[in-house]
């Protein structure tokens, strides 16, 4: 859900030698032959993405390209999670277009393209007044910590998952976050480990872990009690010491000291904005981290 946005201004670009107007903005489809670019723009907004990050947003998602002649000048995404939810991702625009109505375009796009999901995103300081012209409210601050894990002791009871959990998952998943992330939640038990908790037989709660930027990414955790995402988090960081890892949480949060005894340090985090429409879930199961900043 993380963006990147600029002011609205003009849809072309001048070029400030010699004031001709060049080749007017389009939009296209995304497509795989567009990664590469779309890797430099994320570069440029200094966002850690892999090339690996990007495919996994592009399988799940439909996107957009903005593309001034053939060269893509702008990215958007819309990841939809069932009927009712979606997530606004990956909205970046190359800095030498920024304040010429790139954005807008993007996001108008995407915002035809819903088919009446209610959409969240987190939102940059520089693209949060866009969004709330666009009618987008703030939900909850998110909470980035990051750094090298130091040495984290592996708690009990926590087990491994696999896709023969995926069912019950995908129906706890449901329940916090109010989408149907079945997809979403098959692709990452192919990409790192999924760790349970379990309560009379049932999931009770849930946590990944995958590659991601400069190392490892916890999240998403799904669970009721605070005490049971601090035991997913620990038996995640206890498989990585010494790697760089990063989790994002929703603020306020009881995570903040303990994240930083175990070496993730508070670097910064983002809005987590969100369209009028759908209501939230109204259960016990929280969201207590994201899959990422622009996953949810």
């Amino acid at each position: 859900m993380r963006s990147h946005l600029p002011a609205r201004r003009s849809q072309t670009h001048r070029d400030d030698t010699d004031g001709d107007v060049m080749t007017p903005i389009t939009l296209a489809p995304f497509e795989v032959g567009h990664l590469d670019t779309a890797l430099t723009l994320s570069q440029q907004v200094g966002w850690p993405h892999r090339i690996e990050d990007w495919e996994l947003i592009r399988i799940l998602s439909r996107g957009w390209v903005a593309l001034e002649g053939a060269q893509v000048v702008g990215t958007a995404f819309l990841t939809p999670y069932g009927p009712t939810l979606g997530a606004a991702n990956m909205i970046i625009v190359d800095e030498r277009m920024r304040g010429r109505g790139v954005g807008r375009r993007l996001m108008d796009a995407l915002l035809e393209a819903r088919e009446g999901r209610t959409l969240q995103l987190v939102a940059t300081e520089a693209g949060r007044p866009l969004y709330e012209r666009l009618g987008f409210r703030p939900l909850v601050r998110i909470a980035q910590y990051q750094g090298t894990v130091g040495q984290v002791r592996a708690p009990g009871g926590v087990e491994p998952a696999d896709q023969h959990d995926l069912s019950e998952l995908v129906d706890l998943d449901h329940a916090a976050s109010g989408g149907m992330r079945s997809a979403l939640l098959s692709a990452l038990i192919d990409q790192g480990p999924a760790a349970v908790i379990r309560r009379a037989g049932r999931i009770a709660a849930f946590g990944f872990r995958r590659p991601f930027g400069r190392g490892h990414v916890v999240g998403p955790i799904i669970a009721s009690h605070i005490e049971d995402t601090q035991a997913l988090t620990a038996h995640h960081l206890a498989a990585c010491p010494g790697a760089f890892a990063r989790i994002d949480v929703p603020e306020p949060t009881q995570m903040g000291s303990w994240l930083e005894e175990t070496g993730l340090l508070h670097a910064g985090g983002g809005l987590m904005m969100r369209l009028p429409g759908h209501p939230l879930p109204s259960t016990e199961a929280t969201v207590h981290a994201l899959t990422s900043q622009a996953l949810g």
